[in-house]
């Protein structure tokens, strides 16, 4: 875990991802970028904030695709809610 998430956020993220797991949006897509974007939005959530840098330097994604899987992964999140 080189991002050192805390127990809360890890959570989050599994969470996050249970709710976007059936929707569509992956399909063709780097799942990289979908799990770099939900662990960035577990650790938003959980206020631990992690750069973007970070996240996508482990992920080995650009911080474009971070932040377009984000923007989706808001999208769908807040139609849940």
């Amino acid at each position: 875990n080189r991002l050192k998430l805390t127990e809360k956020t890890k959570r989050e993220a599994i969470r996050i991802f249970s709710l976007v797991q059936h929707s569509r949006i992956s399909i063709g897509k780097n799942p990289r970028a979908f799990a770099g974007a939900i662990i960035y939005i577990a650790s938003q959530d959980c206020n631990e904030f992690l750069r973007q840098v970070e996240v996508c330097q482990v992920a080995d994604i650009s911080t474009v695709s971070l932040r377009k899987r984000c923007k989706e992964i808001k999208t769908i999140l807040d139609g849940q809610q």
